[in-house]
């Protein structure tokens, strides 16, 4: 179990405040960058304890997403965090531009340098779209979606 606030006063001595104006959690972190605390014996993400103990939400197990406006997931400063839901918190990722993009999403199988190649050999008129795709592992209509910029462009 990580963490050890049991109680609303421990809870909040895990947390500092930064010049930004947001509260950061100091204690444990979590695989995915989220302060990690425990509650009741079970395990918790700091800004959903946060949000418990300063009335964003309702209760710990509430179905309800605690979102960050300031996108700092160890930030749990109540005035920075809302209740929303799992389409919201995505919604507001993709404003936002923190959705991954390119060879940074974690489904590409091409690099941004593979795309520019593609491209490139398609506009020779020497290739084939089943040849680029064959030559780079990927299907006829990825390599169709890359020459028509619906896919990187």
């Amino acid at each position: 179990m990580r963490g050890v606030p049991q109680t609303k006063d421990s809870f909040w001595a895990n947390t500092s405040k930064l010049d930004d104006g947001c509260l950061v959690w100091v204690g444990a972190i979590g695989k995915h960058g989220y302060g990690v605390t425990s509650w009741g014996g079970k395990s918790y993400r700091a800004h959903r304890v946060a949000a418990w103990l300063s009335g964003v939400i309702d209760a710990l197990n509430s179905k309800h997403s605690v979102c960050h406006s300031c996108d700092n997931p160890i930030c749990c400063e109540p005035k920075h965090l809302f209740a929303g839901d799992q389409k919201l918190n995505m919604q507001d990722k993709f404003i936002k531009g923190r959705t991954p993009k390119g060879q940074n999403h974690g489904m590409a199988k091409l690099k941004s340098h593979q795309v520019l190649e593609i491209r490139n050999l398609y506009a020779t008129k020497q290739y084939s779209q089943v040849d680029i795709a064959k030559k780079y592992g990927v299907t006829k209509h990825a390599v169709w979606r890359v020459i028509h910029n619906k896919t990187w462009n």
